[in-house]
């Protein structure tokens, strides 16, 4: 039994180390990239954010909470969807569902104290609008993916017995959750204020003289 345990736990540490390799570089980017950007929006604005660092890293973490979330209810509306028999009370899923979704929602909770508590963005640099499209961009490429494959599971099939019902059941869970996720943040970032796009001072035009 110990011997168990010990390859367990020695085989838990080894995927959690494979996710973090290849994982932190692209979620490295998720961050970088975005504040590269809003710092050089910060250089241009007439009146720079001194928090810009600060509001960058806090809407970083709670898009990351938000992703987590909607992880934990994929993976519940999933389970639901293609189990063929009643599920058991807190199935390993489930556990694995409410482990996310407990630190999701603690993770976004904590970050949105901090960013309540700081000074409203400038308008001339949002990371609040910046990392919202970062979210709706993760959004639109889920429902893309997941919507194409449904599309395929369906259409390569000449007749309806021949059709994957577990994988259509799974594919039809994702877009339950992240089509209705993913509207709300088109509709968010519609009605967001537009951050104010410096424009270069125009030559005067000088009259010819003869």
């Amino acid at each position: 039994m110990l011997g168990g345990m010990f390859f367990d736990q020695m085989a838990a540490l080894g995927l959690f180390a494979m996710f973090f390799i290849l994982a932190a570089p692209t979620l490295f980017l998720g961050l970088a990239l975005p504040y590269g950007i809003l710092r050089i929006r910060d250089a241009f604005s007439p009146t720079p954010d001194p928090m810009l660092g600060a509001k960058t890293a806090l809407h970083f973490f709670l898009s990351l909470g938000i992703l987590q979330m909607l992880i934990a209810f994929t993976i519940v509306v999933v389970e639901f969807m293609v189990a063929t028999r009643e599920v058991e009370h807190f199935s390993r899923s489930q556990r694995i569902a409410l482990a996310l979704g407990t630190s999701g929602i603690l993770f976004t909770i904590f970050h949105l104290l901090f960013l309540l508590r700081l000074p409203a963005d400038n308008p001339n640099v949002s990371p609040r609008r910046v990392f919202l499209g970062w979210r709706l961009a993760i959004h639109g490429l889920v429902v893309l993916f997941s919507f194409t494959a449904l599309m395929v599971l369906v259409l390569r099939s000449e007749r309806m017995a021949e059709i994957d019902k577990e994988n259509l059941k799974a594919l039809v869970g994702v877009l339950i959750v992240w089509t209705p996720s993913w509207i709300v943040h088109l509709g968010m970032m519609i009605i967001t204020p537009r951050s104010f796009r410096p424009q270069r001072d125009l030559p005067v035009a000088v009259p010819w003289e003869g």
